[in-house]
């Protein structure tokens, strides 16, 4: 892997830049492992139990990740916006109460926190280069004469689910 690769990777910013504390190598030991994943067991049956849980669970979630990008853990960022995307599958089915698309917002939100806060005097050119792509289509979506502005936003949001946003 080719150095600009690594940057790319990190938001930037360089390993002996980073100021993450403790690693997270700790998550890789076969006992850790164990344990996180039979926590996480736990939790997803209480969620299922209780509706106010999972919508803890939820903004706990985001918080943890805004704190993380706040403090300018780059490499913490990074897992907690995949765990993110991974809990994100639970609100619909845990029926939590947060709107719809919120591991979208939270992930795009806490990264570019932590974009920000990397204070750096240029911007990783590939996510920029890929959000850049998805404006064309949004265009395509807004020009549409048939469409309703309900319709538009579903369109523009991929919200095709069956159950309601809240």
């Amino acid at each position: 892997m080719n150095n600009r690769a690594v940057n790319v990777a990190t938001l930037g910013v360089e390993p002996s830049d980073r100021t993450d504390g403790p690693s997270l190598s700790w998550v890789a030991s076969t006992q850790n492992f164990t344990l996180i994943l039979m926590a996480h067991a736990l939790a997803a049956w209480m969620m299922w139990q209780s509706e106010s849980i999972a919508t803890i669970h939820a903004l706990l979630t985001l918080a943890v990740g805004l704190s993380f990008a706040l403090k300018g853990q780059q490499e913490r960022v990074i897992f907690f916006a995949a765990y993110i995307v991974g809990a994100e599958v639970l609100c619909p089915i845990t029926v939590a109460r947060v709107f719809w698309e919120m591991g979208k917002y939270s992930v795009s939100l806490v990264l570019l926190l932590a974009l920000i806060r990397t204070r750096r005097d240029y911007l990783p050119l590939l996510p920029l280069f890929f959000f850049l792509l998805l404006l064309p289509s949004i265009a395509l979506v807004l020009f549409e004469p048939r469409w309703s502005l309900d319709q538009i936003r579903q369109q523009i949001s991929f919200n095709r689910h069956s159950a309601p946003p809240i």
